[in-house]
């Protein structure tokens, strides 16, 4: 549910804003991403528990991505 409310979120910055997105947000958004995926697939593969803190990092990670579009650009 968290990682669905935020690509939600996400998606909808970028229809409204409807601005060309910087490579640095960019990147930040797919590293994010990555990470959360990667948690998903190290708590399956191994057998562990499940990594909240990359988890926590790579939400971090897209919502910033996805806030810095609403700063004021130089």
């Amino acid at each position: 549910i968290i990682v669905s409310l935020t690509f939600i979120f996400y998606g909808t910055i970028m229809i409204l804003k409807k601005k060309n997105f910087d490579l640095f947000q960019i990147l930040v958004g797919l590293c994010g991403g990555a990470m959360i995926f990667l948690t998903f697939v190290s708590a399956d593969m191994k057998r562990l528990n499940y990594n909240w803190y990359i988890f926590a990092i790579g939400e971090g990670l897209i919502l910033f991505s996805g806030i810095k579009s609403f700063l004021p650009t130089k």
